[in-house]
């Protein structure tokens, strides 16, 4: 009886279900055919004798379920081995893509890492580099702090000289700088000692129209200079020493520029003293002990440009001097005061000395300047000296009582000319030929102009004339032009030309005309 109710819930079961609606059944009838060459319904009413008995049944579907059972798990069978098989295969694939994912991953990690590593090595040199050179500064700030060893290490770098700067000249270093002014800036003797020397060469020959001719030195000189800070504060020491060079004998034969290139007891020895003095400067100005230019030369330094001849007419070189006598040129025990490099600059000057029997406590002469100078090219300017010690019967290298000079200016440069004109009114400051000292007054005209390049050609004139109670016929007159020739820097060829219309104290005729050649070699 159990068995009877098995079998009806079986075949009940069966009949609910429609494997045709999944077209599952269709294909697997078709194979189940295609291998017994029966249908699953034909299988199914097929009789099975190794199945067992449900018991008599009128009806082919009173057979056994099993034989039902096999398409049906035969189906289940191929799709879950397909699913398996595609699950399998995908299973299989993404591990690979996993592992490339994970190499690239840690390939651009070590990549990373590598270029982070090389910069922070490069941090660290760079901080290392910087570590040393802060060491280096503090040790030079203390070794700047120590007084000197020896004169050799008052040295850092170049001095800018205490003189007001040159006229400006065409294309800047195309001119020498005036007499008083440094040549090239110079070179360090060496890193740790920051001294610099600088120097120029000067050479000329000449012949008058007399046919006289010789060869001369031309004022060479060599020097050095150095400045070094005052401490923590904002001031600066500095220091110049100049020596003169008279490397050629020069004979009286024909005369060419007055300077004597040191002070008249030493001017025909080879070597002279031109300059020496120590400074401060600050940013209220600057003041210097010594022997260095004086306030007079700011304005007279203007037109004193020319190579062979010039500086004679406006009193700088006066009496056959360098002008440290008089207060104008070279002077000697000076204190000077400048302001800074303003348009509108003032300078002060006293001298003290004992010179003659005339001197002073203080003051044996002063002397000042104001100049104004714009940055349209302009300049104006004027100076005056007044000597306190002067004697009636002045000796070689002494002034004479009541010397008083004054000296006034103009200057325009715009490249590439520059023109600049002195005009000195002065009394008991000036000899005739014959010795007699007299008053008068003077000019100097200076023009350049830049032809081509490396090529300047310049011309002037000078002019001194006696006045007051002079008796004598005495004067200088005289043109003077020029062409140069720069090879290198400052150094330069001349060739210069000089008419002469002068006169001796007795009227008769003065010096003769010249003609001159040489080269300025600076360094």
């Amino acid at each position: 009886m159990v068995k009877l109710v098995r079998c009806a819930r079986l075949k009940q079961g069966l009949a609910s279900q429609d494997f045709r609606r999944h077209g599952l059944f269709m294909s697997s009838t078709r194979r189940l055919k295609g291998r017994s060459g029966f249908t699953p319904e034909e299988a199914l009413m097929r009789p099975r004798p190794d199945l067992p008995s449900c018991g008599a049944v009128s009806s082919p579907r009173a057979l056994p379920d099993e034989p039902r059972r096999a398409p049906r798990l035969a189906a289940v069978l191929i799709l879950a081995l397909g699913c398996a098989g595609a699950l399998g295969a995908q299973q299989a694939q993404e591990p690979k893509e996993i592992e490339g994912l994970k190499a690239q991953f840690e390939a651009l990690l070590k990549e990373q890492d590598a270029r982070h590593q090389a910069e922070i090595e490069a941090l660290k040199r760079t901080i290392a580099d910087l570590s040393a050179r802060v060491q280096q500064l503090q040790a030079e700030r203390a070794s700047s702090l120590q007084p000197p060893a020896a004169p050799a290490t008052l040295a850092p770098p170049a001095v800018q000289p205490a003189s007001p700067a040159p006229p400006p000249v065409p294309t800047v270093a195309a001119m020498r700088p005036p007499e008083k002014e440094l040549p090239p800036e110079g070179r360090p003797l060496s890193a740790t000692i920051p001294i610099n020397v600088y120097g120029s060469l000067r050479f000329k020959s000449a012949a008058d129209s007399s046919g006289t001719s010789e060869i001369q030195d031309n004022s060479s000189r060599i020097g050095l200079k150095a400045e070094m800070p005052l401490g923590d504060t904002s001031a600066t020491v500095y220091a110049r020493a100049e020596v003169g060079m008279r490397l050629i004998k020069n004979d009286a034969s024909v005369v060419l520029h007055p300077d004597p290139a040191g002070t008249t007891a030493t001017a025909n020895n080879v070597f002279s003293a031109r300059l020496g003095y120590v400074g401060f400067r600050t940013p209220g100005g600057t003041a210097t002990w010594g022997r260095q230019w004086s306030v007079y030369y700011d304005i007279g330094g203007w037109t004193d440009q020319f190579a062979a001849w010039g500086g004679e007419a406006q009193g700088t070189y006066n009496a056959g001097t360098d002008g440290s006598p008089s207060g104008t040129g070279r002077v000697d025990q000076a204190l000077i005061y400048r302001t800074p490099n303003f348009p509108l600059k003032l300078g002060l000057q006293v001298q003290n000395r004992s010179l003659t029997t005339s001197e002073l406590k203080w003051g044996d002469t002063l002397a000042a300047s104001l100049r104004w100078e714009g940055s349209s090219g302009l300049g104006f300017g004027a100076a005056y000296v007044d000597v306190r010690d002067g004697v009636r019967a002045p000796k070689s290298g002494q002034p004479k009582a009541g010397d008083r000079s004054f000296i006034a200016g103009a200057k325009f440069f715009r490249d590439p000319l520059y023109v600049a004109l002195t005009y000195a009114d002065f009394k008991n400051h000036e000899k005739d030929d014959a010795g007699t000292w007299f008053s008068g007054h003077g000019y100097e005209l200076y023009a350049q102009y830049a032809a081509a390049p490396r090529w300047f050609v310049y011309g002037g004139f000078n002019a001194l004339e006696p006045g007051g109670s002079y008796r004598g016929r005495y004067r200088m007159r005289y043109v003077d032009v020029g062409i140069k020739y720069l090879f290198h820097g400052t150094s330069f060829l001349f060739l210069e030309i000089k008419p002469e219309d002068s006169r001796k104290a007795d009227g008769s005729k003065g010096r003769r005309s010249a003609l001159a050649t040489g080269a300025f070699f600076d360094f």
